[in-house]
């Protein structure tokens, strides 16, 4: 886990005008996302699928110091006050149950796939790691539901002449 005390000391102090990450606005700029506040959603909408653990690890990031915890000046007492702070917190895993719920309402009818015959191994084998389509369709579902993007690679031929999808996050 990175230090609380390094994390304040690259800028995360707490001031004034200081916005929780989940609080910033998303500001438009010509009726465009601004690519910098966009990624930076994306990052918590990431993080918040993958649940707790990843909150936790990102530190300050989501969770400040505390005023009492900021004002105590031995940053030995200063970090071990944190780390049973952050110990302590709990995050409700709410969006990976929702994208799961949605998921099943999605997949509740299982997909057909027409695919021409040199394209059939694809069923079998959609992605350099293996995976069926099916599993590729689900992966860019999720990423839909948390992100609304998601990155394929398509490789025209992995050595075997198949075409294999890779994901990219």
């Amino acid at each position: 886990m990175a230090n609380p005390v390094e994390n304040i000391e690259k800028g995360h102090e707490r001031s004034g005008d200081y916005l929780h990450p989940q609080y910033k606005s998303v500001q438009m700029q010509n009726n465009n996302l601004r690519s910098g506040e966009t990624v930076g959603l994306w990052d918590i909408m990431i993080d918040c699928y993958a649940g707790q653990s990843a909150i936790k690890a990102r530190g300050v990031d989501y969770l400040p110091m505390t005023p009492g915890q900021l004002a105590e000046m031995d940053l030995s007492r200063q970090t071990e006050m944190y780390r049973h702070y952050l110990r302590r917190a709990d995050f409700p895993e709410v969006l990976s149950e929702i994208v799961t719920s949605m998921q099943g309402m999605i997949y509740a009818t299982p997909p057909q796939y027409e695919l021409p015959g040199v394209m059939e191994d694809l069923l079998g084998r959609a992605t350099p790691d293996l995976f069926p389509l099916d599993l590729l369709t689900r992966e860019t579902t999720a990423a839909q539901l948390t992100t609304s993007r998601i990155g394929l690679l398509i490789d025209p031929q992995d050595g075997d002449g198949i075409v294999c999808p890779l994901i990219c996050r």
